[in-house]
């Protein structure tokens, strides 16, 4: 959640990564609010950048805060199996892989 005060009344959106997630704001006593909920997170979102911009004016920058995605998972243990061969024979191995999104 944004809040800034401003005369005039700034606007105030959510971007990520430079794409605008959310331009509407409430102002109530010359205070205005915006708030951006993300409901969930999955692996591309790792290092994105959530930024919210507040502006009252065409001339200078925006005043910008952000917070960027970092994300550890928990290691797992992956089954291994172990196979022996006598040299000059074929033969293969299996890999397991866990995958999360």
């Amino acid at each position: 959640m944004s809040v800034f005060p401003g005369k005039p009344p700034p606007t105030v959106t959510w971007w990520k990564d430079s794409v605008l997630l959310d331009d509407t704001y409430q102002v109530h006593s010359h205070v205005v609010r915006n708030e951006l909920v993300v409901d969930s997170l999955d692996r591309s979102d790792l290092h994105s950048s959530y930024a919210c911009h507040a502006s009252n004016n065409n001339i200078s920058l925006p005043a910008v805060t952000s917070v960027t995605v970092d994300m550890n998972r928990k290691s797992s243990l992956i089954p291994w199996t172990l196979l022996f061969y006598l040299a000059g024979s074929s033969g293969g191995f299996y890999c397991p892989a866990s995958i999360w999104t």
